[in-house]
């Protein structure tokens, strides 16, 4: 009996084999793994595909040959539920083969797994493997969820950070739409989840970010609404207070006024008014109303016109309500003072000499001397001890030699004392007027 195999199998036992007259013989037909018998033949008729075969009562010679076909398999997928994304790379397979089933997620879900007859056999979307039998394989998809509590958030114009609670079963970023918003924590996530907002200091009107938190197809937007800065009052340039320094008795000099600038550096509106007690000072304007950074200048005038020899000092004051300010401003009207520097020089020593002419009638001169620059009180008080002319009150004069012309017309005669003091150096003389 002749046996034969094609590819894919073999036949045993095989080759020519030898049976003696009236004896039995069998042989088995085996597939190469991969492999189906696709048909055993006796005598060239066909047996179909059997896997044995006995020859009984063997009286002649006979063949048998077997023929091998190799597998193909069903790779069937589908997606669950069937909403939730799409499959590719199913079909018919050649044992061997190389199969790659793709499962995309559609807006809204995220891929799970791959599962057969309901047990994971990946977690990757892309699932590779060697066909070597039919499968019928699920690709899994979970509706994508993501909130953010609360929706908004109220906060204060002061620098601080806020707070928002993340439900999500999916991966998700965060961004911000304002640069006043400094920071976020975390930026990103891949399930629940706490985000802090960090801000700064809000030095204007009231302001609207907000904050973005997307993933798995969703978007969900958040606000924080930061307060106004309230109104706040700032002298912005120049000085409330103001010592317009010393003039000549009788004078009105081109000085006699200063300015300063008021600005809002809250937000809202700025709201007052200005007030001076002195009525030798005059307010180009006595109230402001004035929004976010802008300014006003204040410009104040002295009228000396009318005022005696002295010092003046009156007091101004801001109300607002943004704040208040309060300031003094000053001056000082003198008798005629004479630098004699040119003449004289600078004293080694300070000095306050003898009033001359002395007894004097109506007028009389007083010098002194400054070895450095100081800060000079001259006053002229009377036999009683009150203060009569204060010609210098804690003015700084450079170093030189100085003197005064004291006129007395609107005093009564009799004696006077006059008195220099400096940071250094104090001295008092006598002097008589007669009329």
């Amino acid at each position: 009996i002749t046996s034969s195999a094609g590819d894919g199998g073999s036949i045993s036992p095989s080759g020519n084999v030898s049976v003696n007259h009236g004896s039995n013989q069998s042989f088995t037909i085996t597939p190469t793994t991969g492999y189906s018998i696709s048909d055993v033949k006796v005598d060239n008729v066909s047996q179909g595909a059997i896997s044995t075969y006995t020859f009984t009562n063997v009286t002649a010679p006979h063949t048998i040959s077997a023929t091998f076909t190799l597998n193909s398999y069903t790779i069937s997928t589908s997606s669950s539920p069937s909403e939730g994304g799409t499959t590719s790379g199913g079909g018919t397979y050649n044992h061997g083969a190389s199969v790659s089933l793709v499962a995309i997620a559609s807006t809204g879900y995220t891929f799970v797994n791959w599962t057969e007859n309901g047990t994971q056999v990946s977690t990757n979307s892309t699932y590779t493997f060697t066909a070597n039998n039919s499968r019928t394989l699920v690709a899994n998809f979970l509706l994508n969820e993501l909130t953010v509590t609360p929706t908004k958030r109220d906060v204060t114009y002061k620098t601080g950070s806020t707070t928002f609670s993340v439900t999500s079963n999916t991966s998700w970023n965060v961004s911000e739409s304002e640069n006043w918003i400094t920071s976020l924590s975390p930026m990103s996530g891949t399930n629940d989840d706490t985000i802090t907002v960090n801000y700064n200091e809000n030095t204007g009107a009231s302001r609207e970010g907000m904050v973005t938190v997307s993933g798995g197809g969703i978007t969900r937007i958040v606000k924080v609404t930061q307060a106004a800065n309230p109104p706040f009052l700032v002298i912005s340039q120049g000085e409330i207070n103001h010592n317009f320094g010393s003039f000549e008795h009788g004078s009105n000099p081109d000085s006699n006024n200063f300015s300063f600038e008021i600005s809002n550096s809250g937000g809202g509106t700025l709201e007052g008014n200005i007030e001076i007690t002195g009525n030798w000072l005059k307010l180009d304007h006595n109230e402001f109303n004035l929004n976010h950074n802008q300014t006003k200048i204040i410009q104040i005038t002295a009228d000396l016109t009318n005022l005696g020899i002295g010092s003046y000092s009156d007091s101004i004051k801001i109300s607002s309500n943004g704040g208040n300010k309060n300031g003094e401003i000053s001056c000082n009207l003198i008798t005629g003072i004479e630098d004699l520097s040119n003449l004289d020089g600078i004293p080694k020593n300070y000095f306050l000499e003898n009033n001359y002419p002395n007894p004097f009638n109506p007028s009389t001169i007083i010098r002194f001397g400054l070895p450095t620059p100081s800060t000079v009180s001259l006053i002229v008080y009377d036999i009683a001890g009150n203060e009569v002319e204060k010609f210098l009150n804690n003015e700084r004069l450079p170093a030189g030699t100085y003197q005064y012309s004291f006129d007395t017309k609107k005093l009564a005669s009799g004696i006077y004392f006059y008195r220099i003091l400096t940071d250094k150096f104090m001295q008092t003389k006598k002097m008589i007027f007669l009329k």
